[in-house]
């Protein structure tokens, strides 16, 4: 196709040409009809960003932490205090 629009193999090789279209889908938009779309509420990109990111944040659980790392963090703490304290 490049070839074609370039006016052969020779002018494209002396000229290239390289158009790049991307139009990626947030998975936000899941696939679905207009009327479906409708149907839930019409909410805009932005909306529907806002929902799932309350939702994380109201569901999630992190993992807890070793021993090790906890102890380490406690030690930090207090030498954060006393260097504080000073």
């Amino acid at each position: 196709m490049a070839e074609i629009v370039a006016g052969g193999k020779e002018k494209l090789k002396e000229r290239p040409v390289i158009s790049i279209l991307e139009a990626p889908i947030s998975p936000l938009l899941k696939p679905k009809t207009r009327a479906k779309w409708v149907e839930d509420g019409s909410k805009s990109l932005v909306e529907l960003a806002r929902e799932k990111a309350r939702a994380i944040l109201a569901e999630h659980q992190p993992a807890p932490m070793d021993e090790a790392t906890l102890e380490s963090l406690k030690e930090l703490v207090k030498t954060a205090q006393k260097d504080f304290e000073k």
